[in-house]
């Protein structure tokens, strides 16, 4: 029985060495026809085209063509100031003035001024379609106009480079009033408060060396009132202080290059070099500097050149008593629609 089952096995296992076989070779047949049929003699890899491929299939870095280049700035200042004189004579403005602007922290513009029209901001609209339609546009200030002031904007290029400054001043009388203020005091305050365009200065009596070695005292009125100062935009008044020609262009050169201005009373050495030199200058039509009994008898005055000219500057150094007075003036005067604007608001 034991060589039956023994035979049997190993006809079993001959039989599955044979069906193992044919197993194989009826794959290898397959493989062998289905490459024949697809008429190639095996799998070929060729790296060189795939890589090909590859940066074929890979997009290109976008490369950005270079910008033109700004056009020259004096062209295109010059551009701007043919289009808004354009503008300006259209409209029949009046009272224009050219002077220089001074922009943060040290570049120097041409200043543009005229007084407003009945409709002031449909001025300023057609400007801006003006400017669009050419390339440039129209920017308003970063701070808003005060109320009852002039009117601010900037001219730009494409490359937003600052080209002119524009000022459109408001219509009516225009008054200016400069306090020469040492110290702090309640009547002082308070028309501050009611008149916020009123100016603080700093006499040349008060400095006791020559302006070209004290300039640095302009700024002791920004320890008098810190919040006004911005606004007065700083002010040096002379009355009559005799300087040398040395000292008197060392001083409107140390305002000029500070971005102060100066009040004169009288003709001197000082506004000759003020003028020479470009520093921005508003001369005064009556200084005070009395009795409180006397300011009636020169606001008088001050009303009949706003009558006549439809301009004054006032330059004051009083007692508070004096200064109540002059509040309760000012009231009038707005009443009457007479402009109050600051030194820095009037000056070229």
């Amino acid at each position: 029985m034991r060589e039956i089952f023994q035979d049997e096995t190993i006809q079993r296992s001959r039989l599955i060495k044979i069906l193992l076989v044919a197993g194989a070779g009826i794959v290898l047949v397959t493989v062998l026809a289905i490459w024949g049929l697809s008429g190639s003699s095996g799998p070929e890899f060729d790296l060189g085209a795939l890589a090909d491929a590859s940066l074929a299939a890979t997009p290109a870095p976008q490369v950005e063509p270079p910008k033109p280049a700004a056009p020259p700035f004096e062209a295109e200042q010059a551009r701007g100031r043919a289009l808004l004189l354009d503008r300006l004579e259209a409209h029949r403005v009046s009272r224009l003035r050219f002077g220089h602007a001074f922009l943060p922290p040290d570049q120097k513009l041409p200043l543009i001024e005229w007084v407003c029209p009945a409709d002031c901001g449909a001025l300023f609209s057609d400007f801006a379609v003006q400017s669009e339609a050419a390339g440039l546009k129209l920017v308003p200030p970063t701070k808003k106009d005060r109320e009852g002031g002039p009117k601010y904007a900037l001219l730009r290029d494409a490359s937003d480079r600052a080209l002119i400054a524009l000022r459109a001043m408001p219509s009516g009388p225009q008054l200016s009033v400069v306090v020469l203020a040492q110290k702090e005091t309640p009547a002082l305050l308070h028309l501050l408060q009611s008149f916020p365009a009123v100016t603080l200065a700093i006499s040349g009596e008060a400095l006791g060396s020559p302006l070209s070695e004290s300039h640095e005292a302009f700024l002791q009125v920004s320890d008098l009132l810190p919040d006004r100062w911005p606004e007065s935009g700083g002010v040096f008044f002379d009355a009559a202080q005799d300087l040398s020609w040395a000292d008197a262009e060392a001083g409107a050169k140390a305002l000029r290059d500070r971005g102060l201005s100066l009040c004169v009373a009288r003709v001197g050495r000082l506004l000759d070099a003020a003028q020479r030199l470009g520093t921005r200058v508003l001369s005064v039509t009556e200084y005070f500097k009395g009795p409180s009994e006397a300011l009636q008898d020169r606001l008088k005055a001050l009303e009949a050149s706003l009558v006549l000219n439809g301009d004054a500057v006032l330059a004051i150094s009083a007692d508070d008593v004096a200064l109540q007075a002059l509040e309760a003036w000012l009231k009038k005067m707005e009443q009457r629609a007479v402009r109050l604007l600051a030194v820095s608001e009037r000056v070229l």
